[in-house]
């Protein structure tokens, strides 16, 4: 892990996959982190339910060994479902930046707890978007 002190006190803090890879899969054992390749970053899809999902966006790309460098590319998180494709489709316009600081995994782990609370708060609507024209959704919560 690498650290470089930036002008106004933030503290860049740069990983190598093999870092982050470990950090996910701890942090977030319970949502069963996968990574994958989207456009040529190594992001983690983890799953809320069979559809919902949370996507990470590393900040490492494919073929690097380590995180972009400093002011280049944070980490990104935004969720979404998986239509019937399996394509990912967003729930949020833009995915949430968290900056590559020395707080950045508390901050992560924030960010994926806020959109797991969204879904959970008003799964009855979100699960509806899912259902076939003229279904209808129980809930079991």
């Amino acid at each position: 892990m690498t650290t470089t002190k930036k002008a106004g006190g933030a503290t860049f803090v740069g990983f190598t996959y093999e870092e982050f890879n470990k950090y996910m899969g701890r942090a977030f054992r319970a949502l069963r982190p996968k990574p994958v390749d989207r456009g040529g970053e190594i992001s983690y899809v983890l799953t809320i339910t069979d559809r919902f999902v949370v996507i990470v966006q590393s900040s490492i790309h494919k073929g690097y060994d380590t995180a972009a460098q400093s002011g280049t590319d944070p980490i990104r998180v935004g969720w979404g479902y998986l239509d019937q494709g399996g394509k990912f489709r967003p729930l949020v316009a833009k995915f949430e930046i968290v900056k590559r600081t020395e707080n950045w995994r508390d901050n992560l782990e924030d960010r994926v707890n806020d959109f797991v609370s969204e879904y959970y708060a008003h799964k009855i609507q979100y699960d509806a978007r899912l259902l076939p024209q003229g279904g209808s959704c129980t809930s079991s919560v």
